[in-house]
Formats: structure tokens, sequence, C-alpha cells
């Protein structure tokens, strides 16, 4: 998530910090579906990615558990628990996409 609010915020955009526990999809948090919302965050209904869109993703757990964000260009950056914050291939992440939301306040 600190990705994402670092993203949002070069573009003027301040989000919100959410308290959590470390592995918090573990512990029974929800911490994207629970906080999207109430951030400005609206869900894609129509197929579309455009560029800023935040992309929940669910990977080996009971809730989504990672974010990334469309930059563009069939691109994303994103950033995994323990590793370096990276820029990859949309195709390569979209079987684990369960929502696209898009920035609308």
């Amino acid at each position: 998530y600190g990705l994402i609010r670092d993203y949002y915020y070069t573009k003027g955009i301040v989000l919100k910090a959410y308290p959590r526990s470390y592995k918090w999809w573990e512990n029974g948090q929800d911490v994207y579906r629970d906080g999207i919302a109430s951030s400005g965050f609206v869900l894609v209904t129509d197929g579309t990615i455009i560029e800023g869109d935040c992309l929940l993703m669910q990977i080996n757990a009971p809730v989504p558990n990672h974010a990334a964000v469309y930059i563009g260009d069939g691109s994303i950056i994103q950033h995994f628990c323990d590793r370096l914050s990276r820029k990859d291939e949309l195709e390569r992440w979209k079987k684990y996409i369960v929502g696209v939301y898009r920035y609308e306040i």
C-alpha cells in the first residue's frame, strides 16, 4: 500500500494510512476492500483499465492481498512484501486481478 500512496502523492493526492499488521491478510484483515471506497476509489465495471487505476489482486490468500497501479503501455508498478518495488507487465498479473478501482474525488 505504501507504493500506492506514493504514486498518488506524486499526483497531488494524499491517501489515508491504514493501520495493518505484518502479513495482515493472514490475520483476518481485508485492508484493501475495507478502505478503498473511503479513500476515493470506485470499482470500474466496464472492463477498462486506464493509467492511474489501482488493481487489487488476490494471490494465495483468502482476501485481496496485493495491489498495483497501471502506469500505461501495458505496465504496472507494484511492491511485494519483503521485496523491492518494480515495474512489470500487466499481462503477467491479469489472472490475479479481482478488482479495478479508479480514483474519483
